[in-house]
């Protein structure tokens, strides 16, 4: 609807995204000539990627404990993201054990700069997708250990959480 001002608005809820060409046309009448404008516009896709992280340990871990670290990862947004991986580094002294997820993804350990890293590759990940990663660490020695996951996609860079974890001296 246009006012006498001459301004408009077009709602169009639900477009998915995409490149749009808009023409606005008066036609000819007795006091005015024809006329039409033309106005190129782009929707951009809602990316909603979101990450969280936990540990079973509530309170203080103890040497040679097993520590369990769980990550949550959502599609909140509207569209599909591609070449999501999620990346754990490990606090030196928590001592990789397995890795897994709820689905068919393998968390992959290597080591970095000296630090035991897992991978997972998740590839495509859809919208309104949730996946369920975890960790298995022990502890090696007593401290405070502030250990961080990530993920990287083609549409989003380093989306993170931390977790701490408390170890003190096994008691005898």
């Amino acid at each position: 609807k246009i006012n006498e001002s001459g301004y408009g608005e077009l709602d169009i809820p639900k477009l998915p995204h995409g490149v749009y060409d808009v023409n606005a046309l008066y036609p000819e009448t007795n006091n005015y000539f024809k006329s039409s404008n033309s106005t190129v516009f782009e929707i951009y896709p809602l990316y909603n990627i979101n990450l969280d992280k936990q540990t079973n340990i509530t309170g203080n871990a103890s040497i040679g404990d097993l520590i369990r670290f769980t990550i949550i990862v959502s599609n909140d947004g509207s569209v599909n993201v591609s070449h999501l991986n999620v990346v754990d580094k490990l606090p030196k002294y928590l001592k990789f054990v397995s890795a897994g997820s709820n689905s068919t993804y393998i968390g992959v350990k290597s080591i970095v700069d000296g630090f035991e890293v897992v991978t997972w590759d998740i590839g495509n990940f859809n919208a309104d997708d949730k996946l369920m990663l975890w960790v298995i660490v022990e502890a090696t020695l007593d401290g405070t250990f502030t250990n961080n996951a990530a993920l990287n996609s083609t549409q989003i860079n380093n989306v993170s959480n931390d977790v701490i974890v408390n170890v003190t001296p096994s008691v005898d």
